[in-house]
């Protein structure tokens, strides 16, 4: 404290803390005014409280008032912000004032400092990506951010609190044995990390979430509510099992692959040696009826490891512009046959082609609508609709930016429960007595190597719908004018490559009826150095057909590039019941000129060679 002259301001007298404080000895102090402790921008400020002073001086000295805040200077330039309290006095027959100051500029700071920190947690709570709560143990919100309140789909907190005390005893989980472990770790540990469980908001939607949250207790060790973070990850989750069921199809898809490839060759040879058979039978002999009737149960049988072809990590679609009406048409027609239901239509009159592999996307909209037949024993009405729409990125799950066809399938019957939505697509998961299934996962997979998308959208007793999306195409594909029946003779030089000697015997035999000259390797070794023989003796092979996968040796791929380089003018078609390699789907761009896939008849192989050779068959 001090005392100054109330008429000068001069400083008359100060005490040890005022020394110690302010930094000046005192004989300084005796020589400075209480405006020399003032910043200058105060000094007016002092002079008209000194002047409202001493207007309102009593005759005798008063007790004490404050005085407010100021900023005093100390000797080192320091600024304090003090809180003055002052009397009126007489000292040495002069009017004086004793000051007070109290230093308050720590407990500003301090105050300043928690304002601060609590502007910065409220801007944090509110404005955070990830809801944040405050919770009784029963679950019941007693806080909320507006991020937690838009998980569970309301727009703010406060609408969010009302509809939890108003019909929610605490939070609502999907699963109760959820809630109940969350609990049995927090209690037990104190605080739980990235614990993932199900809640269901305010419309029936289960959401997946991650939550990380803490046990608040008071100083005695009772437990005062949970605290946490909450993050959406019903996305994350959703992906994750995209990418398992992916993994299941891929592991499926390695077996059905091999058990195809090796059963298309049994096949090949059965269908060929069939066919040989119906042509040295009389035409009105009962042994051709029979030999025609085990043909068409062959071309089933084929049809069947189709289904398990679809599956193969390989075997990509050979794609084209694919006109879409009489496609979809002729595909639910042929799968109503002996159904009670009937089918409609609605296909956009100006419906864009899809660029798509024609077998497979029949395949698709058979195992749809039989699906859809199966779904409504007592008869129904299923609909197709096609339609265009230009997409963008991330509109439709994962496909880019672009034009696509999307073509539904609905059903009038008994829907999907849904616990079994997500597991529709999985192999081998029906909920059918006699379905395989296989046909929906024939479908998710087909829809994924076309570079498309399926949904499925159903509700109990009101039917389903599966929606799918197809790549759209720049042009309508040509349609080839019918070919003439094909004469008898096919005189080429064959060069026929396959592993197989069955089937190596049966083309033999089928080809040097056809008045052709065929030699026969039983691997793509053998070929490259057959070709390179009739090279150098001046006879060059007209065609050669290759089989794409030789188990152990060198296969037709391979055997190409040695045929290229010996002749970039060879004719060669590629063959193959399977294989992990796309080559069926771009044989163009691996230098073959035709595609026979396995199983194939007579018929289709004398095709072939004609075609690639510019011949009329």
């Amino acid at each position: 404290m001090y005392i100054f002259d109330a008429e000068t301001l001069q400083i008359l007298m100060v005490n040890e803390a005022a020394v110690a404080r302010y930094g000046y000895t005192r004989q300084e102090f005796t020589r400075m005014t209480v405006l020399d402790l003032r910043p200058p921008d105060e000094s007016s400020r002092l002079r008209r409280a000194m002047d409202e002073f001493r207007q309102a001086r009593p005759a005798a000295p008063s007790g004490g008032h404050a005085a407010g805040l100021w900023r005093h200077r100390c000797k080192d330039g320091t600024i304090l912000i003090v809180e003055v309290f002052t009397h009126s006095l007489v000292f040495n027959g002069r009017a004086c004032v004793l000051s007070l100051p109290f230093d308050i500029t720590a407990k500003l700071a301090t105050e300043r400092a928690l304002r601060d920190s609590e502007a910065r947690y409220r801007e944090l709570f509110e404005n955070a990506v990830g809801g944040v709560y405050r919770a009784t143990p029963e679950g019941r919100f007693i806080s909320v951010n507006p991020a937690m309140a838009r998980l569970y789909g309301f727009d703010n907190p406060a609408d969010m609190l009302a509809w939890n005390q108003r019909e929610h005893a605490g939070v609502a989980y999907a699963h109760e044995e959820e809630h109940r472990r969350f609990v049995d770790l927090i209690e037990r540990y104190g605080k739980v990390e990235n614990f993932e469980s199900r809640i269901v908001d305010r419309h029936g939607n289960t959401l997946w979430v991650s939550e990380t949250s803490r046990a608040v207790r008071d100083a005695d060790g009772r437990l005062l509510y949970y605290e946490g973070f909450v993050t959406d990850i019903t996305a994350r989750r959703r992906l994750e099992h995209e990418l398992m069921r992916s993994s299941k199809l891929e592991a499926v898809g390695i077996l059905a692959g091999g058990i195809a490839h090796d059963f298309n060759n049994i096949l090949t040879v059965v269908l060929g040696n069939v066919t040989l058979a119906e042509m040295d039978s009389a035409n009105d002999s009962s042994v051709r009826r029979m030999l025609h009737d085990a043909k068409r149960a062959t071309l089933r049988a084929r049809d069947l490891t189709q289904q398990l072809l679809t599956f193969a990590k390989g075997g990509d679609p050979v794609r084209a512009a694919v006109a879409l009406p009489e496609l979809l048409q002729e595909s639910a027609e042929f799968a109503m046959h002996g159904a009670k239901s009937r089918c409609e239509f609605d296909l956009d009159p100006d419906l864009w082609p899809a660029n798509a592999d024609k077998g497979q996307i029949g395949q698709v909209v058979q195992n749809l609508v039989i699906n859809a037949v199966q779904a409504m024993p007592q008869g129904g009405l299923v609909t197709i609709r096609a339609g265009n729409c230009s997409l963008l990125a991330g509109t439709v799950g994962s496909l880019p930016a672009g034009d696509y066809v999307k073509i539904s399938v609905s059903d009038t019957g008994t829907g999907i429960a849904p616990e079994h939505l997500g597991k529709i697509f999985d192999p081998y998961f029906t909920t059918k007595q006699q379905g395989s299934g296989l046909g929906l996962a024939t479908v998710y997979s087909i829809a994924r190597k076309h570079q498309g998308h399926i949904e499925v959208e159903s509700r109990l007793g009101e039917g389903t719908t599966f929606h799918l999306w197809l790549p759209a195409a720049d042009h309508v594909e040509k349609v080839e004018p019918p070919v003439p029946e094909p004469p008898a003779a096919l005189p080429v030089k064959l060069l026929f490559m396959d592993d197989e000697e069955p089937i190596r015997e049966m083309a033999q035999m089928f080809l040097r009826r056809l008045g052709s000259d065929v030699v026969c390797t039983a691997d793509g070794a053998a070929a490259v150095e057959a070709y390179r023989a009739a090279l150098e003796s001046g006879r060059r092979f007209d065609v050669v057909v290759m089989d794409l996968t030789v188990p152990g040796g060198m296969g037709g791929r391979e055997a190409m590039e040695h045929l290229l380089k010996l002749d970039p003018e060879v004719c060669a078609i590629v063959s193959s019941g399977y294989s992990r390699d796309p080559v069926l789907g771009s044989y163009r761009s691996h230098g073959f000129r035709g595609i026979l896939p396995k199983p194939y008849g007579l018929d289709q192989l004398r095709k072939v060679i004609a075609e690639v050779l510019g011949r009329t068959v």
